[in-house]
């Protein structure tokens, strides 16, 4: 009866049922990738969490429905891969788990779309052993986070001073990013820190302040 609306895909014709089914398992995949980037990865929070987290599950869904139509026509291949190419995404990531869990949710996807699913339906168990086992330990350990943005006047040094000071109020801390201020006669150093109790924190900028090369210093919870 719904004939008319089977996808002819090279020389296949896919039935409406069998598209909604492969997309209806890129989507459940999707969903599967990120409930393992969740338990795994508590280094986002709240909306930039959730904004990744529907990434991973509208990527499986997108990529499933460009195999689809590509099927086993390489003219249609070629095609779509000029069109995509257009698209540029100028957002970085800035861990290379997350980097991971984009390439898993595009073969589960690749996946779907093909009818095999059972490949990253297998993979799931073991991407989530490792993801735990070997989660980070800095964001997964209960502790509020914070970022500490030290501007250091130009000038040898200054840095190892203040790694020397924050080693000893900081249980943990590590160089986020770095930038020029003041036309560049200064620079701006970005720590991810694990915050200590108030009273190390007040200890920390007061020394951070009398540190020679030191010009400012903010922390803020992340």
């Amino acid at each position: 009866m719904f004939d008319f609306l089977d996808v002819v895909v090279g020389d296949q014709a896919l039935s409406l049922q069998t598209v909604v089914h492969r997309l209806g398992m890129a989507f459940a995949l999707g969903c599967l990738v990120g409930a393992i980037h969740h338990v795994t990865c508590r280094r986002l929070r709240g909306e930039e969490q959730r904004s990744f987290l529907a990434t991973l599950v509208l990527l499986s869904l997108f990529v499933s429905l460009v195999t689809v139509v590509i099927g086993n026509n390489t003219a249609r291949a070629f095609s779509l891969v000029g069109t995509l190419a257009i698209v540029r995404f100028r957002t970085v990531v800035e861990d290379t788990r997350d980097t991971a869990f984009v390439i898993y949710a595009v073969i589960a996807g690749m996946s779907a779309g093909t009818g095999f699913v059972i490949g990253p339906l297998l993979c799931a168990p073991l991407v989530l052993i490792v993801g735990w086992v070997l989660r980070s330990r800095f964001h997964d350990s209960g502790s509020t986070s914070g970022l500490l943005v030290v501007r250091l006047a130009i000038g040898a040094g200054h840095e190892t001073r203040v790694e020397g000071v924050l080693q000893k109020h900081l249980p943990q801390f590590r160089v986020a990013g770095l930038a020029t201020a003041k036309g560049g006669s200064a620079i701006d150093v970005t720590y991810a820190v694990r915050l200590p109790s108030a009273e190390r924190i007040f200890a920390l900028l007061t020394e951070l302040n009398r540190t020679e090369g030191v010009q400012s210093a903010e922390l803020k919870e992340d």
